[in-house]
């Protein structure tokens, strides 16, 4: 038996396209945080910071690298890794279903091009409000140099 033909192949490249622009945004959002706090991006972001942690640690497994780090998700991505799943972790660490989903990156993308059209406006408009704060920034300058330690 065949499966069916999708009726939008399309959406699945675009799903992709997205989720990798969201990875990466909210990536480059944490790093350039010299100290970065959940709480902080999350409020920048208008996402809850379980979201935030969520994306980051999915974008730490995409690139193999650690972005988002505490004894709990090294712990629970460790057993993770082990090739423990849900229950098991569950049982190791105590903590609930729901908790242990929030520590382990995302098994898919996020597949609903209605949801995306949501982050992607969000992805939008945190680039327009960082265009306006460089450029009233770089204004505040070259207007009072003093302001800006120096830096023109």
């Amino acid at each position: 038996m065949m499966a069916r033909k999708p009726k939008h192949p399309e959406h699945r490249v675009e799903a992709d396209r997205l989720m990798k622009d969201f990875l990466d945004l909210t990536v480059q959002i944490w790093t350039a945080e010299e100290e970065p706090e959940l709480k902080t991006v999350a409020e920048e972001t208008e996402l809850s910071p379980e979201k935030i942690r969520k994306l980051l640690i999915t974008a730490g497994e995409r690139d193999k690298k650690i972005y988002y780090e505490s004894q709990l998700a090294v712990k629970i991505l460790s057993l993770y890794h082990q090739g423990k799943n849900t229950k098991q972790i569950q049982e190791v660490t105590g903590l609930s279903y729901t908790s242990i989903q929030g520590y382990l990156p995302h098994s898919k993308i996020i597949y609903s091009l209605d949801t995306l059209s949501t982050e992607a406006e969000w992805i939008r408009l945190y680039r327009a409000r960082r265009k306006l704060f460089f450029c009233i920034t770089t204004l505040a300058c070259q207007i009072n140099p003093n302001s800006c330690g120096g830096r023109s």
